[in-house]
C-alpha cells in the first residue's frame, strides 16, 4: 500500500506492487484467508502501462496479473510483448509458461501444450512448464501423457501436491481452479 502511495508514478514500483496485490494471498481449508487484491492489482498494473508500456517488467507483471484475474488472451498478450522487449531473456521459458497459460485459460488447449513443450524445451528443470503441461494435457483428455508429465513435475517438486498448490494459486476463477486440481489428481499427483 505504502509503495502505490509513495510512488504512483514508477512503472517498476506500480508493476512489482500490483502483481504483490493479485498473488500475496493464500487459502485454507476452501477459504480466503489472505487475499488476492485482485482490483488495487489491476488499478496498478493499468497505471503502469499508461505509464510505461514498453519497460519489460510492467509487460510481465501485467501478463501474470492478466493470468491471476483468468484474462487468457490479455496474458498472451503481455508475455508476447515482453519476448518482444527482450527476446533473449533468462526468463523467456517463463514468458513461455506465461503465454501457454493464457492459451489454456482461453481455450486454446493443443496451443497452451505447445507452448509448454516449449517451455521446457527452454528450460527442462522449470516446475512451471510441468506444470502447465500436465494441465493442458488434462484439458485436452490425454492423460496418460499427463501422468508422465505429472511424475517428472514431482522430480523437480517433490512437495508438490494439489491442496498446497490450490491454497497458493492465485487464479479468480474459482472453476478454473476447481478444473487444474481435478486434472492434477486425475494426472495421479498427491493430494
Amino acid at each position: 500500500d505504502e509503495a502505490l502511495k509513495e510512488r504512483d508514478d514508477d512503472p517498476t514500483t506500480l508493476s512489482y506492487a500490483g502483481l504483490a496485490l493479485g498473488s500475496l494471498g493464500y487459502r485454507a481449508l476452501g477459504f480466503r484467508v489472505l487475499g488476492f487484491r485482485y482490483d488495487e492489482a489491476r488499478r496498478a498494473i493499468d497505471r503502469a502501462l499508461d505509464l510505461s508500456p514498453n519497460l519489460l517488467s510492467v509487460q510481465m507483471c501485467a501478463g501474470m496479473v492478466s493470468m491471476f484475474l483468468c484474462e487468457g488472451d490479455a496474458a498472451v498478450g503481455h508475455f508476447e510483448r515482453a519476448m518482444r522487449i527482450s527476446p533473449r531473456d533468462p526468463g523467456t521459458s517463463a514468458f513461455i509458461a506465461g503465454i501457454g497459460a493464457g492459451y489454456v485459460m482461453s481455450g486454446r488447449y493443443e496451443e497452451g501444450l505447445v507452448a509448454a513443450r516449449r517451455a521446457v524445451e527452454e528450460s527442462p528443470n522449470f516446475g512451471s512448464g510441468h506444470r502447465l503441461m500436465v494441465t493442458a494435457l488434462g484439458y485436452l483428455g490425454r492423460f496418460d501423457e499427463a501422468k508422465i508429465a505429472a511424475k517428472r513435475l514431482l522430480e523437480l517438486s517433490p512437495e508438490f501436491t494439489v491442496s498446497r498448490n490450490s491454497s497458493v494459486t492465485p487464479y479468480k476463477d474459482p472453476e478454473f481452479r476447481k478444473k487444474a486440481a481435478e486434472i492434477f489428481l486425475a494426472a495421479g499427483l498427491p493430494k
